[in-house]
Order: structure tokens, then C-alpha cells, then sequence
């Protein structure tokens, strides 16, 4: 079964060539970054595509919790990670990707 998750806010994000507002969220115990979601079809839950972290150690995450995604400020995040999840082999102490995760986020209304 899915978990629900909240989105937390936004955060900065140094790209390939910008820096983009990205959603992002709490889940086993860190932050996660989101670039794409998909829609469902009922048009009121949304769940990511990938989620995107720093590697670091879990005592760091305790410490610093959300500010700890300052850090995508200044470590770019290649575009091809977040459109199409390829980790290149010298990135992989750097981030940690769950590839579509069981988790799903309500769509907030606006009114």
C-alpha cells in the first residue's frame, strides 16, 4: 500500500545551467527532492516519478533536518538525474535515487 506523503515546501536547485524550484518532502527519515510528478487520473493525488537526496550520514539529517537541502544550492544536480534518473558512476556517493517510490502526495486546492 502507498504512503502518503506531505510536500514540505521548495527548494532551490542548482541545475546544469539553472537554478529551479523543486518540491519537496519527508520520507524514511530525510529529505527528498522531487522533479516530476505524475498525475492520477482522479486528478487528486500525485506520486513522484523519483525522489532525489543527499548522501549523507542519517546523524547529519537529525542535526540539520531541512536545511540540510541547502546543500542543493550549491552540489549541482544534473538535469539527466532529474528528468531521466541517470546517476552517472561518479555522482553515486553524492546522491541517493529511489526510482519510482511507493509514495503518492494529495493535491492541495486552492480556493
Amino acid at each position: 500500500m502507498p504512503t502518503l506523503v506531505k510536500i514540505r515546501g521548495q527548494v532551490p536547485v542548482l541545475t546544469d545551467n539553472e537554478l529551479r524550484l523543486l518540491d519537496w518532502l519527508e520520507f524514511d527519515g530525510t529529505a527528498w527532492i522531487v522533479g516530476i510528478w505524475l498525475l492520477a487520473v482522479n486528478g487528486k493525488t500525485q506520486r513522484p516519478l523519483r525522489i532525489i537526496a543527499p548522501k549523507v550520514k542519517p546523524v547529519v539529517w537529525k542535526h540539520m533536518g531541512s536545511e540540510l537541502l541547502r546543500i542543493f544550492e550549491m552540489m549541482p544536480v544534473p538535469e539527466r538525474l532529474i528528468a531521466q534518473g541517470f546517476l552517472q558512476p561518479e555522482l553515486e556517493h553524492q546522491f541517493e535515487v529511489i526510482e519510482d517510490p511507493d509514495i503518492y502526495a494529495k493535491i492541495e486546492t486552492r480556493h
